[in-house]
């Protein structure tokens, strides 16, 4: 719901077009290699070169991968253009936010044999400009909300966050008879952020070091249950609250502190029961679990956001 006046003030035209092309060359049945990129032209940007090589190897029932590539992430329309002028801060847009981009290293093994797939992934991943939402500038100002003035802090998008990712991701696949397959992924992710020249470990930036995935999927005749079991770890972030009246919710170190959470989500499906007829159920977080997993910086209600609780989807489809 905006106003006209506030509807012109935000419209905002842009124009983009992509080409990507790939060369491919066998030197034999069991090696390849690919050479390939995309060429970005944006009119709000600069014009992007992504480029990417692999060497994909086979021997016997195994696939060895080794790639290299370059990506990038055009700020978004919020990022870029909302504002927001509240009794406790005024964000601003940033029209000269740059492009984030990220080069990537990685290591593919995959296995595969009739009923068993085993993957393996190791990555480095070097990230720059990366943006972050509601940077405090340091300055403050005088706002007028109805017929009172506030002074608040103006906070906006910026590009402060530089640093890097490594870590690894197995995936099991184990189709065990007609009738049931069961999947497990773990993945690791370590590196270090590099926010306004202070370098933290991400596990103190809100990332999760561990996930673990567990499922199990069953097919008995028109009936299908898909359930899901995801394990995150800790994770914590540093936090201004301590002379607000949430400070209790601070450690000794004055880190907000996201306990690990086991999560169920369970899918059933009952397929074409009668003349195309099916129906679906999908619970997610099953157990109804009260976990947090984002933080808010304002100097404002609880700083730690509850994630979604249990939620059930119930549907019908007709195939015509």
């Amino acid at each position: 719901i905006a106003t006209e006046e506030q509807r012109e003030k935000n419209e905002h035209e842009f124009t983009t077009a992509g080409l990507y092309t790939e060369f491919s060359y066998s030197f034999n049945k069991d090696l390849l290699i690919t050479a390939g990129g995309r060429f970005d032209l944006n009119s709000n940007y600069e014009n992007t070169l992504m480029p990417r090589f692999a060497v994909i190897k086979t021997i016997g029932s195994n696939i060895f991968k080794l790639i290299y590539s370059q990506g990038y992430l055009a700020p978004s329309i919020t990022q870029s253009f909302f504002e927001s002028i509240t009794n406790f801060s005024w964000i601003r847009p940033n029209n000269k936010l740059k492009p984030e981009k990220n080069y990537s290293f990685e290591f593919d093994w995959t296995y595969y044999k009739e009923d068993l797939n085993i993957s393996t992934n190791l990555f480095y991943n070097k990230l720059s400009n990366s943006i972050i939402e509601s940077v405090t500038t340091g300055d403050s100002t005088w706002v007028s909300i109805a017929d009172d003035l506030y002074y608040v802090p103006i906070l906006q998008s910026e590009n402060v966050s530089n640093g890097y990712r490594y870590g690894l991701n197995i995936s099991v696949a184990n189709k065990i008879n007609n009738y049931a397959q069961i999947n497990f992924n773990y993945s690791l992710i370590l590196g270090n952020d590099k926010i306004n020249d202070m370098e933290k470990n991400i596990n103190d930036n809100l990332v999760s070091n561990h996930k673990i995935n567990l499922s199990l999927l069953l097919n008995i005749d028109k009936f299908q249950i898909y359930s899901e079991m995801i394990w995150l770890s800790d994770k914590r972030i540093l936090s201004f609250h301590n002379l607000t009246d949430y400070s209790n919710l601070l450690d000794n170190n004055g880190f907000l502190k996201f306990n690990n959470v086991l999560i169920l989500n369970i899918n059933l499906r009952a397929n074409n029961l009668y003349k195309g007829i099916s129906f679906y159920l999908n619970i997610k977080n099953a157990l109804d679990k009260e976990y947090y997993g984002q933080t808010i910086n304002a100097h404002w209600g609880n700083p730690m956001v509850l994630q979604d609780m249990r939620r059930i989807n119930f549907g019908i489809e007709y195939d015509l």
